[in-house]
């Protein structure tokens, strides 16, 4: 038996469980793989907001996709290009 009975409510819930999953796989993996991917920045309040940015747009994901996928790619490509660690991203422990 569910406690989300609306097949709507379910998909929001899954969706919400989504984003907070990879909000935490991004903060908290690029925050330890952070000294072993270079960056010639350290991890600040701006790379945290950008990071967060990102993982709030996978929200809009079932409805606007291609504008969640620009959205997503557009602050990565940002992240990157103002030098701050690849992170999670590049998959080393």
């Amino acid at each position: 038996m569910s406690v989300v009975r609306s097949p709507v409510a379910r998909v929001v819930v899954f969706d919400g469980l989504v984003v907070a999953l990879a909000g935490l796989v991004v903060v908290f993996g690029t925050r330890q793989a952070a000294p072993w991917t270079g960056g010639t920045r350290a991890l600040d309040l701006w790379a945290y907001a950008l990071m967060a940015a990102a993982v709030v747009a996978l929200a809009g994901r079932r409805v606007w996709p291609l504008a969640t996928l620009a959205v997503t790619i557009a602050l990565s490509v940002v992240y990157l290009a103002v030098g701050y660690p690849v992170g999670a991203a590049a998959g080393r422990p």
